[in-house]
């Protein structure tokens, strides 16, 4: 997504989302229909610039920079189920 403008990701926090907190939360994932086998997540995450380029083509939606980083980045999302060890993203974000 960040292409040539990214050097480094570091993830900070990834939360995967249960079916019961799914049924919970119904209100957050309005329209979305999860099968047992697809993945629902959250993540923040860093995003550090190559040295020499300048970090905010990364800012974009949120994120703070930090000299050539940009922290605190969030995103969610889910990953489709299509066979055994084998998903597709199919949405990321910064909200469902």
């Amino acid at each position: 997504m960040y292409g040539d403008n990214m050097e480094l990701c570091e993830f900070k926090t990834i939360k995967i989302y249960s079916a019961e907190e799914i049924e919970e939360n119904a209100e957050l994932f309005q329209d979305l229909k999860f099968s047992d086998n697809d993945i629902v997540f959250a993540a923040t995450y860093d995003l550090k610039a190559p040295d020499g380029m300048d970090p905010t083509p990364l800012t974009p939606a949120n994120g703070e920079e930090d000299g050539q980083w940009v922290r605190d980045k969030y995103a969610c999302g889910y990953l489709k189920f299509v066979s055994e060890g084998e998903y597709v993203l199919e949405s990321w974000g910064t909200s469902f």
